[in-house]
C-alpha cells in the first residue's frame, strides 16, 4: 500500500485502530475450551461493527475473518490448558483496499 496524501495516513490509523480493537477482544476471549470458529465469530462481529472489512477474506478469499493457528496445528477445534501459543493476523480494509 502507498502511502501518498494525509487521509491515506488517516485511514490507516482508523485501520490500526480496529485491528487493535479486535486483537485486544480476542486477547480477552481466549478460554480453555473456545475453538477458533467462535474467536473468528467475535472478530467477525467487531469488524463488522466498525463498518471495515476483513483483508485476509478481502485478498486471499479467505473464508473467516481473521488467520488463527494453535501451535503449528491449524483449523478450527477447542484451544486446551496448556496450548504454547496462539497466533492470530488480520487485517481490515474500510473505504478503499484493505490492509493487511
Amino acid at each position: 500500500m502507498s502511502i501518498k496524501t494525509a487521509e491515506d495516513w488517516r485511514g490507516l490509523r482508523e485501520i490500526g485502530r480496529i485491528v487493535a480493537a479486535t486483537l485486544r477482544a480476542l486477547q480477552a476471549a481466549v478460554t480453555e475450551g473456545i475453538t477458533t470458529g467462535e474467536l473468528d465469530r467475535i472478530a467477525a462481529d467487531l469488524v463488522k461493527a466498525h463498518g471495515a472489512r476483513s483483508a485476509p477474506g478481502l485478498v486471499y478469499a479467505f473464508p473467516g475473518t481473521v488467520l488463527i493457528s494453535v501451535n503449528d496445528e491449524v483449523g478450527h477445534r477447542p484451544a486446551r490448558l496448556g496450548a504454547c501459543g496462539l497466533c492470530v493476523r488480520t487485517g481490515t480494509g474500510t473505504r478503499g483496499p484493505p490492509c493487511c
